[in-house]
């Protein structure tokens, strides 16, 4: 890498948010945000939303499906008060309150992205991407793997046709992505998850955010057990795919940036 690191991919102009309201028939607003450039489509990340597999939306996903926006579930996003709420007598105070609070944020999203995964929204709209954004990776496997599990233990085959023959670690590995900052990426992650899925991220400049002093010595702490291939797709290959398209807004080519990142 030569030390040298890509800028953030990222939509331009921030993120547009989806509200609780529902999404009418006659709703334009993927549409609107498209002509506004944006090419990601945040959702708030509310654990157990109930509502999320509901046809209700379905008109919002192929609208965002069609206009090729990635929908993303932020964590910390909606209203997550009840979720930080502490007892007086627990005695967490100053940093053990933040790093305990750490744990509930991201596994909220473990929640969401369980949810989307056995919701039918995948099947249904099978080009359309997710994203679980600033959640870790380390809770994955084992929520992949306690659902895969589960569908054929339940026989989900037979009572829901609509999944086909895939599980939802299929439907994952397809359509849905994730990004960490200080986790140490292991082989186990990319035997489980696949590498497609996996972006690095900064979060910067929140306070969970470098472990190290620089940037260089974080995406070693990350990557370091990593080879070069593996290093890149998770760097800039993998969000390049995903938000191309945003990057050409941008003038900037993904491809030439790719390439540029081989020393």
């Amino acid at each position: 890498m030569g030390g040298q690191v890509p800028g953030p991919v990222h939509p331009d102009d921030g993120d547009p948010v989806l509200g609780r309201g529902g999404v009418g028939r006659g709703d334009r607003t993927p549409r609107r945000f498209r002509l506004r450039r944006h090419r990601d489509h945040r959702c708030p990340a509310r654990a157990r939303s109930g509502a999320l597999g509901s046809r209700k939306w379905d008109p919002l996903w192929k609208a965002c499906e069609e206009a090729g926006l990635s929908v993303s579930f932020h964590t910390a996003s909606g209203d997550f008060r009840e979720m930080l709420k502490h007892d007086e007598d627990d005695g967490l105070v100053g940093g053990v309150r933040v790093a305990a609070d750490g744990p509930h944020i991201y596994l909220a999203n473990a929640v969401i992205v369980s949810d989307l995964l056995v919701s039918g929204i995948l099947a249904r709209f099978p080009t359309l991407q997710f994203v679980s954004v600033e959640s870790g990776i380390g809770w994955a496997p084992f929520v992949l793997d306690a659902l895969d599990k589960r569908f054929q233990k339940n026989g989900v085959f037979r009572s829901h046709p609509e999944f086909g023959d895939m599980l939802p670690s299929d439907f994952f590995k397809r359509q849905v992505s994730l990004n960490f900052w200080f986790e140490q990426l292991d082989d186990y992650h990319l035997e489980t998850l696949s590498l497609k899925p996996l972006m690095f991220e900064t979060d910067f400049p929140h306070p969970t955010s470098f472990h190290r002093p620089t940037l260089d010595e974080n995406i070693e702490l990350v990557l370091g057990r990593q080879p070069e291939e593996v290093r890149r797709a998770v760097l800039w290959d993998n969000a390049a795919r995903l938000y191309g398209k945003a990057m050409e807004k941008q003038g900037v080519n993904p491809s030439q940036a790719v390439a540029g990142l081989t020393s």
